[in-house]
């Protein structure tokens, strides 16, 4: 696919959003400061928080990134409604998807392509669900739902990467019956 990869060093939880935010936008510039790459195919990704994160970036910078590859973590810029979620599960995990930097959604609902890679074995899989169909999907963003069936709380596959990025970069995704797109 011809991409370069950068994955800032010590970016986990554990540091605060904005530091790990502002690591993927300096790793973008400084990528387009040293190399001839073509704007229209920066892409953020993460796992997990970093998925989070990634999401968070997309709405804050939406004149960077292009797309989004978020693995097991999604957030949305205003609440979305419960639908998926049990109530057994939000009494365990009731950090329901945050709310992203709601002042550019509308730069970045015509700007950036979101993927989301998830499956049942993922604790955070109807959260996803709730903010994909609650959220970007009855928005008319342009959004992917690659729901794995047997994946768990971990990294995409390379079949769901390729699939992410057919999606963001205007290709037909692979299609297996699990891929919800708008």
């Amino acid at each position: 696919h011809k991409l370069i990869y950068i994955a800032p060093q010590n970016a986990g939880n554990k540091e605060p959003v904005g530091f790990r935010d502002a690591r993927a936008v300096t790793s973008a510039l400084l990528i387009k400061k040293y190399y001839h790459i073509d704007p229209a195919r920066i892409y953020v990704a993460g796992y997990s928080g970093g998925a989070r994160v990634a999401g968070m970036s997309a709405f804050k910078h939406p004149e960077l990134w292009r797309g989004t590859i978020q693995s097991c973590g999604a957030d949305y810029y205003k609440p979305v409604p419960r639908v998926a979620v049990t109530d057994e599960e939000f009494k365990k995990n009731p950090d329901y998807g945050g709310i992203a930097d709601a002042s550019r959604a509308a730069e970045a609902k015509a700007n950036v392509k979101f993927v989301f890679v998830s499956g049942p074995g993922d604790f955070r899989n109807h959260y996803i669900k709730d903010i994909y169909n609650g959220g970007y999907k009855p928005s008319g963003f342009k959004a992917l739902l690659i729901d794995v069936p047997e994946m768990r709380h971990n990294i995409c596959n390379a079949e769901s990467l390729e699939n992410a990025l057919a999606f963001i970069e205007g290709r037909n995704p692979a299609p297996p019956a699990k891929l919800q797109a708008q």
